[in-house]
C-alpha cells in the first residue's frame, strides 16, 4: 500500500514538473504554447509534455484525453503505442484507421458515447456513419504510418524507421482533434534500433504550409501529389540520428537545414508506395528523395460531408441541380455585344466596299464614253507628267521621230506619244546607316549578307534613251546594271542616290495624264497553281482600273499573242525546282513575267536580266518580243483605243551577235558603276577604234565591248572623286533639245513633285516608287479578285485540303477511342481533361501549317504590293478567310465533334456550341500567332522552331501538368500570356458547369462530390471564368490581327 502511494505521488511529481516545464519552454512537433500554460499539440502526442510524448487511443479522442506512451507496456517492441492503440488503429501513435467499424466505434466512444467526436461534430445532420478512407487523397485530415526503406540511412542507421504524416484539408470537417490550417501538414520521423533497446523514439519532426492537393498522371499511372511550401525541419538533441553519444552520424545540420518546397507523392491506386521530395533529399537520395514503401493511409470522415463542403466552395445551394443561373452575366452580355459589334462592322465594311467599287465602275464607263482609252486612267507604276524642262549634258540614243510622222499622216487614229527616260549624273552609293536585322523589311534578294557600307555602286552616269528606244545595258558582274535599272523604275533601295532622273517626250500629254512604268525583276515570282491567263487577267483586273471585264480579257489576249503565249495559256505554270509540280518552261517564265507588266500598257518597259538562264533560242525569241513593242502597230480603224510604242531598257549579261543587234542603243558599264559607253549599238566598234581600241575580226561586238568593261584602258580609268563630284567616264556630244518631263524626286524648280516630300527624305524612296504602289481598283475589286485566285489554289491543291481534313478525323478517332466514356471517378475526370487538353495541343501544332503557307505566299505578295496590285490590307483579308475557313475551322470543328461525343462529353446542345466557339477561338488565335511569325521571321525553318517552342511553352502554363497556384510567384504571371491556358480552362468549365458529379468509392463506401472540387484542387480554374476566357482569346485575336497588319505594312515591302 506504501509503494502504491509512493509511486503515484511519484508520477504526480512527474506531471507537475513537465507542466512547469511546458510554463518555461517551447512545445515540442511545432505545437502551440496555450495560455494555460499547456501545449496544443499535433494529433497523437501529450500535450502535458510539450508535446515530446507520444499519445496513444485514437485520433477522434483529444490528446488530453489519450493515455500517453507507457514504456512498460511497450516493452521493448519497436511499434510505439500499438499495445495501446484502440482496436482497428495503428501506427507510431494510433492514428491510421484501418477499417471503416473502427471509426464508427471510435465516435461513439468519444465523450462517454455521445453523439458528437473531439471536434464538436454531430452525427444527426443526415451524412452517413463514419467509414475509414484508406486512400492517399485526403478529403478532411488525413494519417499515414510509412516504412522509411534507404539503403544508405540502413547501412548507417541499421534498425526499422518509420515516417507518420499528417495532412490538414478542411479542419472544420475532420472527425479527429484538428491541428493546424487549411492545406497545412506536420511529419514526425520514428527509429528503433536492432539490438538493444529497440523501442521507437522520434528523431526529429518536421511543418509545412499551402499546400496543395493534386492528382496526377505519369506514364499512364495516376499519382496523388501533396504540394507545400515553407518546409522546416528540427532534429531532436541526443537521439540517434541528431547526435547520440556513440551515434555512427549526426544529421543535425542536413536536417535543421530542410526548408522550402516539399512535395510528397504516391501512387493513387493504393497509396502504398510514396515519396517524400525536398531539394536536400533529392541531392542526398536521388530524384524521389525519401523514398517510401508500406504506406497505410487513414482517414476517418462522413460520406455526405465531402458533397456539402463541395456544394459550400462553389457557392451553390442544396437545391441547384447543375442547371445555371436563371439570367445572362455580364460576361455573356459583353461577349454577345463584342461578337455584334464585329458582325456589325463587317456589313457596313461590305456595304461601303460596293458602293465605292459601284461608284468607280461608272466613273470609268462615264470617262471611256467621254475620249478613247490612252495613256489616261491610274495605274501602278504611273507618274504624273510635269512641265517641260531639260535635262543638259545628258547623251543621246537614237529617235524614231520620222516614222512618229508617217504613222501620224497614216493611221486614222493617231497612236499616242512615245515616252523616253533621261538621267544625269548618276549615282549610287550604299548607306552607312547601321541596320538592325529585326527591323528590316522583307528583301528579296537571295544574298544572306549585308552588302558593304559606304560602298560607291553608280558613279555619275548621264544618258537619254529616245522614246521607242530597244536599249540594252552591259557590263560585267558587279558593274551595277541591276542597281542601275532598280533606279530608273522607282525601287525602295536602301542606300543614298544623287543626280537627275526625268522622262522624255510625251507631246500632247494633258496636265492629268500618267505614265506607266513596268518592271521586270530578274527572278520569276509566280502563282504556281494558276494558269498563264489566269495570272495575266489578275493582273490586268487589278492594275487596268475599273474598266469592264470584256476590255480587261481583250487585252489579255493581245498580250498573249504578242509574247506568243497562246499555246501555254491554259497550262499551269508550276514550280520551277522540279518538286514534282513542273509546269512551263524557263522561257515561257520569262514572257510571263513580262506580260504581267505589259498588261497595263506601260510606256517604259525595264527588265532585269530577261534571258537570265535560257538557252539561245529562249533569249532569242524573248528579245524579238521585246524589240516588237517598240515598233509601231497597226490601228484598226474600227478601233477607239489608241496605242503607242513602248522604250524597252533591259539589262543582258553576255549576249550573243544576234541578240545584240537586236537593241538600238547600248550602255556599257565598267567594275565600279563607271559609264564607259552609251549610244548606237551599231556605231560602238567604230568609235572604240577611234580611240585605239580595235575590235578583234570574227568577233562578237557584245564579247568585244565586255572585254573592254572587264579591263578598261588605263585611260578610261578616272581617279575615283567624291560621289557628288565624279564624272561619267566618256563624256558624249548632248543630243538636240528635246521635251523632258522631270521625275519627282527631284528637286529642279521645272518640276512639280507628286509628293511635296523634302529633299533630305527622298533620298531612300519618292514619289515615283509611292506612286507605284497605289492600287487602281477599289478595294472590294481586290478582295474579290484575290478571293477567287486563293478558292482556285484551293481547289488545285488537292494534297493540301486533303492533310488538312481527312488527318483530324483520323486522330479524332483515335484520341476518341483511347478517351471512349470516360468513367464519373476523379481518374476519369483526369482522363477528361486530358483529352481536353490534348484537343488543344493538337491544334496548336497543326496550324504552323499556316505558317509554312504564309511565307510561301509572302514572297509573291513582295512583288506584286511593289507593283501596285493591290493594298496590304485586301491581300490579308483574302488569305486569312480562304486559310482560316477551310484548313482551321473546318478542320477543328470535325476533330471536336468526333472526340466530344466519342468521350462522352455533356450531352446537350447548348455546352458542345460553347464547346466548338472555345476551340474555334483557339484556332484562330494560333494560326494569326503562325502568320505573325511568318511574316516577321524570313526562314522557315527558324519560324518554326520558334512556334514550336512557343507551343511547349503553352503547355506547360495551361495548367494540365501543374497546378497553376503551385507555380512560383515569379513566373506565375506566365499564364496569362498563353493561350492554351485560358483555351483549356474553358473547355474544363464548360464540361464541369453541366453539372459533372463525381462518383467514386473510398474504402468500399460510395462517395459523391461536385467536379468543380476537383477542378480547382486538381488544376486551379475557376468556374466563373468562361466568359472571361471567350473575350481573351478574342483580345488575343484582335492583338495578333493587329501585330501581323503593322508586321506586313512595314516588313513585307520591297528593298533592295
Amino acid at each position: 500500500m506504501a509503494l502504491r502511494t509512493t509511486s503515484t505521488l511519484a508520477l504526480v511529481v512527474a506531471q507537475w514538473a513537465t507542466r512547469s516545464l511546458a510554463q518555461t519552454a517551447t512545445c515540442l512537433n511545432y505545437g502551440t504554447l496555450l495560455a494555460n500554460g499547456t501545449c496544443d499539440c499535433p494529433p497523437g502526442f501529450d500535450p502535458s509534455t510539450s508535446c515530446t510524448l507520444a499519445a496513444c487511443d485514437n485520433p477522434l479522442e483529444s490528446n488530453p484525453a489519450r493515455q500517453p506512451f507507457s514504456s512498460v507496456l511497450a516493452g521493448n517492441a519497436s511499434t510505439g503505442c500499438a499495445r495501446q492503440c484502440t482496436s482497428g488503429f495503428v501506427g507510431p501513435n494510433c492514428n491510421v484507421c484501418t477499417a471503416n467499424q473502427a471509426c464508427a466505434s471510435a465516435l461513439q466512444a468519444v465523450n462517454g458515447g455521445g453523439a458528437s467526436s473531439s471536434n464538436g461534430m454531430s452525427l444527426t445532420k443526415g451524412l452517413g456513419d463514419p467509414v475509414c478512407s484508406t486512400g492517399p487523397w485526403t478529403w478532411t485530415e488525413g494519417f499515414a504510418s510509412c516504412d522509411v526503406v534507404n539503403p544508405t540511412l540502413q547501412s548507417v542507421f541499421a534498425g526499422s524507421t518509420t515516417l507518420t504524416i499528417q495532412k490538414t484539408v478542411e479542419p472544420s470537417q475532420s472527425l479527429s482533434s484538428p491541428f493546424g490550417a487549411n492545406g497545412s501538414m506536420t511529419a514526425q520521423l520514428w527509429y528503433a534500433p536492432l539490438s538493444g533497446n529497440t523501442t521507437v523514439v522520434q528523431q526529429f519532426f518536421c511543418a509545412a504550409d499551402s499546400c496543395a492537393q493534386s492528382n496526377s498522371t505519369t506514364s499512364g499511372n495516376g499519382t496523388v501529389d501533396w504540394t507545400c511550401q515553407n518546409l522546416r525541419c528540427t532534429c531532436i538533441p541526443g537521439t540517434t540520428f541528431c547526435g547520440a553519444p556513440g551515434s555512427a552520424l549526426d544529421l543535425t545540420s542536413t536536417i535543421d537545414g530542410l526548408s522550402g518546397v516539399l512535395d510528397i507523392t504516391c501512387d493513387a491506386a493504393t497509396g502504398t508506395q510514396c515519396a517524400f521530395k525536398q531539394d536536400v533529399l533529392k541531392t542526398l537520395f536521388g530524384a524521389n528523395g525519401l523514398a517510401l514503401s508500406g504506406c497505410r493511409w487513414g482517414e476517418c470522415v462522413l460520406p455526405g460531408a465531402v458533397s456539402a463542403l463541395a456544394d459550400a466552395l462553389a457557392g451553390k445551394g442544396a437545391s441547384k441541380a447543375g442547371g445555371g443561373s436563371g439570367g445572362l452575366s455580364g460576361g455573356v452580355i459583353a461577349g454577345l455585344a463584342v461578337l455584334g459589334g464585329v458582325a456589325g462592322a463587317l456589313l457596313i465594311l461590305l456595304a461601303l466596299g460596293k458602293a465605292s467599287q459601284r461608284r468607280a465602275r461608272r466613273q470609268a464607263r462615264e470617262e471611256d464614253e467621254k475620249a478613247p482609252l490612252g495613256a489616261g486612267g491610274g495605274g501602278a507604276a504611273a507618274l504624273h507628267s510635269g512641265a517641260p524642262g531639260g535635262l543638259p549634258g545628258s547623251a543621246s540614243s537614237s529617235s524614231h521621230s520620222q516614222q512618229d510622222g508617217a504613222e501620224k499622216l497614216s493611221d486614222p487614229t493617231p497612236s499616242l506619244p512615245p515616252v523616253g527616260i533621261a538621267w544625269t549624273n548618276l549615282s549610287y552609293t550604299l548607306s552607312p546607316t547601321p541596320r538592325f536585322f529585326s527591323l528590316l523589311p522583307f528583301s528579296s534578294s537571295s544574298a544572306s549578307a549585308l552588302p558593304e557600307e559606304g560602298k560607291q555602286i553608280l558613279s555619275s552616269l548621264s544618258a537619254r534613251v529616245e522614246p521607242g528606244s530597244f536599249v540594252s545595258i552591259l557590263g560585267p558582274s558587279g558593274a551595277g546594271k541591276s542597281t542601275l535599272v532598280d533606279l530608273l523604275a522607282g525601287v525602295r533601295k536602301t542606300g543614298r542616290r544623287e543626280g537627275v532622273i526625268g522622262l522624255v517626250g510625251g507631246e500632247g500629254l494633258g496636265e492629268k495624264e500618267k505614265i506607266r512604268i513596268g518592271y521586270v525583276d530578274q527572278g520569276d515570282e509566280l502563282p504556281e497553281t494558276s494558269t498563264v491567263r489566269e495570272a495575266v487577267m489578275l493582273a490586268a483586273e487589278l492594275k487596268l482600273g475599273e474598266i469592264s471585264h470584256e476590255t480587261k480579257r481583250e487585252r489579255v489576249f493581245e498580250v498573249l499573242t504578242q509574247l506568243g503565249l497562246l499555246d501555254v495559256a491554259d497550262s499551269i505554270i508550276g514550280s520551277p525546282e522540279g518538286n514534282g509540280n513542273r509546269g512551263i518552261s524557263g522561257g515561257e517564265r520569262r514572257r510571263v513575267s513580262i506580260a504581267l507588266e505589259l498588261v497595263a500598257r506601260p510606256a517604259i518597259l525595264i527588265a532585269d536580266e530577261p534571258t537570265s538562264g535560257l538557252d539561245s533560242t529562249s533569249a532569242l525569241r524573248i528579245l524579238t518580243a521585246l524589240r516588237a513593242l517598240t515598233l509601231p502597230s497597226s490601228s484598226s480603224p474600227s478601233s477607239s483605243r489608241r496605242t503607242r510604242r513602248t522604250t524597252v531598257i533591259c539589262t543582258i549579261h553576255q549576249p550573243s551577235s544576234q541578240l545584240y543587234h537586236l537593241f538600238d542603243d547600248v550602255l556599257l558599264l565598267a567594275q565600279g558603276g563607271t559609264q564607259l559607253w552609251f549610244g548606237k549599238a551599231g556605231a560602238a566598234q567604230a568609235w572604240w577604234e577611234g580611240k585605239g581600241e580595235r575590235c578583234p575580226e570574227g568577233w562578237n561586238p557584245a564579247d568585244f565591248l565586255l572585254e573592254l568593261a572587264t579591263s578598261p584602258p588605263a585611260a578610261f580609268i578616272p581617279l575615283r572623286p567624291s560621289p557628288t563630284t565624279r564624272k561619267s567616264a566618256t563624256l558624249l556630244p548632248a543630243s538636240p533639245s528635246h521635251t523632258t518631263h522631270q521625275l519627282p524626286y527631284t528637286s529642279s524648280p521645272s518640276s512639280r513633285p507628286f509628293f511635296p516630300t523634302p529633299r533630305s527624305l527622298l533620298r531612300n524612296t519618292n514619289a515615283h516608287q509611292r506612286a507605284s504602289r497605289k492600287p487602281t481598283t477599289t478595294a472590294m475589286t481586290q478582295v474579290e479578285v484575290l478571293s477567287k485566285r486563293e478558292a482556285r489554289n484551293l481547289v488545285r491543291d488537292k494534297g493540301l485540303v486533303l492533310m488538312h481534313n481527312v488527318v483530324p478525323t483520323i486522330v479524332g478517332l483515335f484520341v476518341g477511342g483511347m478517351f471512349y466514356k470516360v468513367n464519373l471517378t476523379i481518374g476519369g475526370f483526369q482522363s477528361r481533361v486530358g483529352a481536353l487538353f490534348f484537343l488543344g495541343c493538337l491544334i496548336a501544332f497543326a496550324s504552323l501549317s499556316a505558317l509554312a503557307n504564309f511565307a510561301h505566299a509572302k514572297r509573291i505578295f513582295v512583288r506584286e504590293r511593289a507593283r501596285g496590285y493591290y493594298s496590304p490590307v485586301t491581300w490579308l483579308a483574302s488569305k486569312l478567310v480562304f486559310d482560316i475557313v477551310p484548313l482551321r475551322l473546318v478542320p477543328t470543328i470535325v476533330l471536336a465533334t468526333i472526340v466530344y461525343w466519342m468521350v462522352g462529353l455533356a450531352h446537350d446542345a447548348a455546352h458542345f456550341f460553347k464547346f466548338l466557339l472555345i476551340l474555334s477561338l483557339f484556332a484562330i488565335c494560333t494560326t494569326l500567332w503562325n502568320f505573325v511569325l511568318a511574316a516577321a521571321i524570313d526562314d522557315t525553318g527558324s519560324a518554326i522552331l520558334v512556334s514550336s517552342v512557343l507551343n511547349l511553352f503553352q503547355m506547360a502554363f495551361a495548367g494540365f501538368f501543374i497546378n497553376l497556384r503551385s507555380i512560383p510567384p515569379v513566373l506565375r504571371w506566365l499564364q496569362w500570356l498563353a493561350p492554351l491556358k485560358y483555351a483549356l480552362e474553358a473547355v474544363t468549365i464548360n464540361e464541369v458547369g453541366a453539372g459533372l458529379m463525381i462518383v467514386d468509392e473510398l474504402a468500399g463506401a460510395k462517395v459523391q462530390i461536385s467536379a468543380e472540387i476537383i477542378m480547382q484542387t486538381l488544376f486551379g480554374f475557376k468556374e466563373n471564368a468562361y466568359y472571361r476566357d471567350v473575350l481573351v482569346l478574342f483580345a488575343f485575336i484582335v492583338g495578333f490581327a493587329l501585330i501581323l497588319i503593322a508586321t506586313v505594312l512595314v516588313r513585307l515591302r520591297e528593298l533592295r
